[in-house]
């Protein structure tokens, strides 16, 4: 009979610790996607001929509309730097420099529900991500090369 209540135990710790890891990965997904979306969003409306308090302005609409009812009450801290160059990415270019866009979470608590009770496993899971959008070069040779948005 213990063998079997441990067994039992056992079996639900790691349930618990499956679904909280599922979420977490979930939500870090979703924090992704809106990074994503708000570094695109905001070199967009850079790429357009804007100033960067525009860009940025855009890059966080986006940002919390695409995140809005995703992570409950959370607000992520979102930071945004601008550069003139992709590699290296030399933040504080400023306008009309500024060509490429990087949003970054640089870290966000994911809570836990079940995974909690056991032992050395904390209350949450801090998770962060970063996104970096600008002009693609043109696309060919020649005159005849593109350039993609």
């Amino acid at each position: 009979m213990l063998l079997v209540v441990a067994g039992l135990v056992a079996i639900i710790a790691i349930a618990g610790l499956t679904l909280d890891m599922a979420h977490a990965y979930l939500s870090k997904t979703r924090l992704q996607n809106a990074l994503d979306a708000a570094a695109l969003s905001a070199a967009r409306v850079l790429n357009d001929g804007s100033d960067v308090a525009t860009a940025e302005a855009a890059g966080r609409l986006t940002f919390a509309e695409y995140l809005e009812g995703e992570l409950g009450t959370a607000n992520p801290a979102l930071e945004f730097e601008f550069s003139q160059t992709l590699v290296p990415f030399s933040s504080g270019a400023i306008e009309p420099d500024a060509r490429y866009v990087r949003t970054r979470v640089a870290s966000f608590p994911m809570g836990f529900w079940f995974a909690r009770v056991l032992p050395g496993v904390g209350d949450s899971q801090a998770v962060a991500g970063t996104a970096v959008s600008g002009p693609s070069p043109p696309l060919g040779t020649g005159e005849e090369g593109e350039v993609c948005d």
